[in-house]
């Protein structure tokens, strides 16, 4: 099997039809990734588990939706390594000095973050809503390989793809896609939607609300924190998107219907 970023070719045994034999099997990549950050009084060192690839829209999301830039502009170089990054910033890094595991995005962080709006005068059509979910998997390259991997991409609210990415982690994909507005200007990421490929917990809803993005839709469901969130900011979130159906968890009144 062709090697690919994100996707390792291994042996498997598998059983089937009551024998066992030996195949090749393609499984999500995930690896480590030490990210130094260097800012103008402090310094700090974090290690990320995640699917190799956009590093640098990982590290560039992860810095904007943690508070550490407010723009491209506030990084001053990147030097990538083998799985490492050294990023300067012009302010200082939040103090957070262990690993991110691939499935928690809010992991050690010391208080939630105040509440600030996000709620904007635009509607979407529901049939929009309704088209994300399968956009979505076409856009998905390694899950379409291996099964193993998170997709999350932003749309505009017409259902134009305007970024999208894949991780083990739900929002290490999420930082990816929020990275890549970033990098070229489009953030605050007004009238656009965010689909997601699983549930939709509270940090999904809330890096979601830091780029400004109003709408967010899942496969599955929302948590408990991630709806009383959204409905205390102004955030649609809408859940078990999915074969033409949905549940509205959240400011249904910027949905159209016809």
């Amino acid at each position: 099997m062709e090697k690919t970023r994100g996707i390792r070719s291994v042996k498997v045994l598998k059983f089937n039809g009551g024998k066992l034999d030996e195949e090749d099997d393609a499984i999500a990549e995930e690896e480590p990734l030490s990210l130094k950050i260097f800012g103008k009084t402090s310094n700090s060192e974090i290690i990320i588990m995640r699917t190799p690839g956009n590093d640098i829209e990982l590290v560039t999301g992860f810095l904007y939706t943690e508070g550490m830039i407010s723009s491209s502009t506030d990084i001053l170089s990147f030097e990538e390594g083998d799985n490492e990054i050294i990023v300067r910033i012009r302010g200082n890094p939040t103090n957070r000095q262990f690993i991110i595991n691939s499935s928690c995005g809010f992991c050690g962080k010391n208080k939630l973050n105040e509440i600030g709006r996000v709620s904007y005068n635009e509607r979407i059509d529901i049939n929009v809503l309704v088209s994300l979910p399968i956009k979505l998997l076409e856009s998905q390259r390694i899950y379409h390989v291996t099964g193993g991997v998170h997709g999350a991409s932003v749309f505009n609210i017409l259902g134009d793809l305007e970024s999208s990415a894949e991780d083990v982690g739900r929002h290490n994909a999420v930082d990816k896609a929020i990275g890549k507005l970033v990098l070229k200007g489009e953030i605050p990421a007004r009238r656009k939607v965010l689909q997601v490929s699983g549930r939709i917990g509270y940090e999904i809803v809330y890096k979601a609300s830091i780029a400004g993005i109003s709408f967010v839709t899942g496969i599955s469901a929302p948590t408990s924190m991630a709806v009383s969130y959204a409905e205390a900011i102004g955030m649609t979130v809408v859940g078990f998107t999915r074969e033409g159906k949905m549940n509205i968890y959240s400011h249904p009144e910027r949905i159209l219907i016809d």
